[in-house]
């Protein structure tokens, strides 16, 4: 017979995810981490982040959806659940002209990285120029105009606009209006030393 966790064991876990997939926004977004040093970190904080701080630091990134790696954020508790993304579809599904949000990236790590160096990247909004059997051409969130062959075009996971409106992310922002701040500043700043420190003192101590 498998292990299940009770009612509050799993509240303790979503809140444990919904602090770890908020840190690898803030990383990514607001420090400029790659993905695999934000989620290294974001390992570490989310055990030592109180949910009122990870209720401050959502309020700040404007309440995402999605963290870099296209994993839903988990509803804080007492609140609704996170609104599901909806059909997810291949790029190449889309009709020319058409816009959709990336809700994932489904390719080894060197597509990964090229895709990720023209800002198609979870959370991004692209648009579909033309497709075929042989590949599309995509317009990034940039502006830059990317061809991408068949099997490339079928790694990019979308959700058609308007199904799932998400805050895009900061490769996106040349086409789409910015987010504005909710939360003080200062006020997460603080938080996040306080966090920070904690980690930094587990390692001293360690």
């Amino acid at each position: 017979k498998g292990v299940e966790l009770t009612h509050a064991g799993r509240d303790i876990a979503n809140e444990v995810l919904r602090a770890r997939r908020l840190w690898q926004v803030f990383l990514v977004d607001h420090l400029q981490l790659d993905a695999a040093t934000a989620d290294a970190l974001a390992c570490r904080l989310e055990h030592v982040t109180p949910t009122q701080v990870a209720d401050s630091l959502a309020d700040y990134l404007q309440n995402p959806t999605m963290n870099p790696f296209g994993k839903p954020i988990p509803a804080s508790m007492g609140e609704e659940a996170t609104q599901s993304p909806g059909e997810t579809h291949a790029v190449g599904d889309l009709a020319p002209g058409e816009e959709a949000v990336v809700v994932r990236i489904d390719a080894i790590p060197p597509v990964a990285q090229f895709l990720t160096s023209q800002g198609i990247v979870p959370r991004a909004v692209v648009r579909l120029l033309a497709g075929g059997v042989n590949g599309v051409l995509l317009q990034s969130p940039g502006g830059a105009i990317v061809t991408l062959a068949g099997d490339v075009a079928d790694a990019v996971v979308i959700v058609r606009r308007p199904a799932w409106d998400v805050p895009p992310s900061p490769a996106s922002r040349a086409t789409v209006a910015p987010i504005h701040t909710v939360a003080p500043t200062h006020v997460v700043k603080e938080a996040v030393k306080e966090v920070v420190k904690e980690v930094v003192t587990e390692e001293m101590c360690a």
